[in-house]
């Protein structure tokens, strides 16, 4: 989330009047740390569920952005209203265990004419790898309900009814030297996959059955490599005074 100092030059992409930019970075409030470099290095701060969130502090110390980390909950923010001029979720408030709580958290804490930034998985994409992980891992919550709540522009208008919503269907492709690579590093780093080490009944091997086959939906060559598609909805919320 960022206070900003005074007017951004970039122009804004949006339907309505021009309006201070939000970009990947300005604002953060996410589960996986930092997102892309903030082009004007505003005042941050960025909001982990996790007690210790050192990723993000490594990160924004290692490319020298003005972040502070720190503990929250999407669903019940530790601020008072109207704290921010911008609000960015990359793919992690949409995780929040009640989408209606977090959406009005949001805009709760955003000051008048301020813009809040969502970049949600969409229904259908690569994100299917969701459903694998709840099928193959008895007991793991079902991420496929999160898609579902916030993927898609008619979703997103239902959470924020209060507002204007630009909202587009967007994709960015991960290029890599295989699909087979990327599933082992998605399984040994996003939290939810990774097997129990102990786990000796075979879980392991049916699940990177299940990723390989999941991200093979939408893989193509790119060169000699692979490109995996990732598709997903970037909505600009206004709220309306």
């Amino acid at each position: 989330m960022s206070r900003l100092p005074g007017p951004v030059d970039t122009p804004a992409r949006s339907t309505g009047p021009p309006v201070p930019p939000v970009r990947e970075g300005d604002a953060t409030i996410r589960g996986s740390g930092l997102g892309p470099k903030a082009e004007h290095h505003l005042p941050e701060l960025g909001l982990d569920p996790r007690p210790t969130p050192t990723v993000a502090r490594r990160r924004s110390a290692a490319e020298h952005l003005p972040v502070e980390a720190g503990v929250g909950d999407a669903q019940c923010l530790p601020f008072p209203d109207r704290s921010f001029d911008a609000v960015l979720s990359t793919y992690g408030a949409m995780f929040a265990r009640d989408a209606g709580a977090t959406a009005r958290e949001l805009v709760r804490v955003c000051r008048p004419g301020g813009r809040i930034a969502l970049a949600n998985w969409s229904p259908g994409g690569v994100i299917e790898v969701f459903a694998v992980l709840h099928r193959r891992r008895p007991g793991s919550p079902d991420l496929t309900r999160s898609v579902a709540a916030g993927g898609t522009a008619g979703k997103v208008c239902a959470l924020f009814p209060a507002a204007r919503v630009d909202a587009a269907a967007r994709h960015f492709d991960l290029r890599c030297t295989s699909c087979r690579a990327w599933s082992e590093t998605f399984l040994r780093s996003f939290g939810p996959a990774a097997p129990d080490p102990a786990d000796t009944s075979g879980t392991a091997t049916v699940l990177r059955a299940g990723l390989l086959h999941a991200f093979g939906n939408h893989t193509s060559p790119d060169g000699p490599g692979v490109r995996i598609r990732h598709a997903y909805l970037e909505a600009v919320i206004t709220p309306l005074p």
